[in-house]
């Protein structure tokens, strides 16, 4: 017998609002069944179900990272570290089959019992334009043969399924798949072979992920001032196309917001080479 019991459970999530893109697994921790009579004309079956729930609440955000980090008066010593960033791209929630033919050249099937399936091993990679989607089942059949004899077989499947996913400009992909077998079907072919079709859940995370070098710790020595010319308020440097004012300021102990407001800089990127003012006191 095969019943669906539908579920209802507000839950809080603190952080969570309308723009989180949310993840949910549901699973069985124990289950109890015991058959009542509380009506003379039917059985009633009676079921307890303890099941937890696992949520997970993605935001997109932007983040500043500070990648480097300098002083314009003392020495500074900096601790830098990788920094993984990610993104969630895509969840997936899917149905599909897997179907084979099991041969039972030994056995002459008169009944199946009971056919059941459990997750060996999963994983997912992207490949072209797709998701592929891979695993191995084990696969449990009960039943009698032709002379009442109780049989037992057991047989792994392959699972392969493939999803597309066509945003080529989304890279380092890292995806999290759970494959659930949510049914099996069967049809007795012959004497000596079935035809089993097991349906699958599919739940699948898709994050894009990068990693970024950042400074994590910064200290400065307030007795080791740093040696710099300032006999002059101002000095000239000739620039190249491209060089970044950030890494010009350092080069001087100055500050990069000196730099863009003496010479009317609106970019951090030096557009023409030139001849830059720079304030050194």
């Amino acid at each position: 017998m095969e019943y669906s019991i539908p579920v209802s459970q507000l839950v809080d999530v603190p952080g969570a609002d309308e723009n989180s893109k949310c993840v949910i697994n549901v699973e069985v921790l124990s289950h109890n069944e015991k058959l009542t009579n509380e009506s003379s004309d039917e059985n009633l079956v009676s079921v307890d179900i303890k099941a937890v729930a696992t949520i997970m609440a993605y935001e997109d955000k932007e983040i500043s990272l500070v990648t480097d980090a300098y002083s314009t008066e003392f020495n500074i010593e900096t601790t830098n570290d990788y920094i993984r960033i990610c993104k969630l791209e895509d969840v997936i929630n899917d149905t599909f089959s897997a179907k084979t033919n099991v041969e039972l050249p030994d056995i002459k099937v008169s009944k199946i019992i009971d056919s059941f399936a459990e997750i060996i091993t999963s994983s997912a990679y992207k490949e072209d334009d797709k998701i592929q989607i891979t695993g191995k089942a084990n696969l449990y059949v009960f039943g009698v043969d032709s002379e009442s004899i109780p049989f037992y077989i057991e047989r792994i499947i392959e699972i392969n399924h493939e999803r597309p996913f066509t945003d080529e400009s989304i890279d380092n992909l890292e995806i999290y798949t759970k494959i659930v077998p949510s049914g099996v079907n069967y049809r007795i072919a012959g004497n000596d072979s079935l035809e089993i079709k097991i349906d699958f859940k599919l739940l699948t995370d898709v994050f894009s992920c990068t990693k970024h070098s950042a400074v994590t710790a910064a200290s400065t020595d307030s007795q080791t001032p740093k040696s710099k010319d300032t006999s002059s308020g101002l000095t000239i440097y000739y620039t190249q196309e491209g060089e970044n004012v950030w890494d010009i300021a350092r080069k001087y102990y100055t500050s990069e917001d000196l730099i863009k407001k003496e010479n009317n800089l609106q970019s951090d990127i030096i557009e023409e080479s030139g001849m830059l003012l720079i304030p050194m006191k």
